[in-house]
């Protein structure tokens, strides 16, 4: 089983803002390599650790997550929405 997330909404300050995941249960695994065009990541773990940076000056909307376990064949279950507008941390999906 893996971890898959999409990114739905990504609105935050280019310059200074930053959303990092990793491929693993904290920030020592890899970063998984994203675009805004591509909006899916997978991990190859069981877990996946996200967290969010800003340094405050403009605000956006901030960023909306999906996010799901899945198996090779098939998604097994399904999480909530996470919406986490900037200058809230970001909890790590696991």
């Amino acid at each position: 089983m893996i971890v898959q997330v999409e990114i739905l909404d990504y609105d935050l300050e280019t310059c200074c803002d930053r959303l990092y995941c990793y491929d693993g249960e904290t920030s020592a695994f890899p970063k998984l390599h994203y675009s805004i065009n591509n909006t899916v990541l997978n991990s190859t773990r069981r877990s996946m650790h996200i967290t969010f940076a800003s340094e405050q000056s403009v605000t956006g909307r901030g960023f909306q997550l999906s996010y799901r376990a899945v198996t090779t064949s098939s998604a097994c279950t399904t999480g909530e929405y996470v919406y986490l507008p900037v200058l809230e941390h970001a909890s790590p999906i696991t």
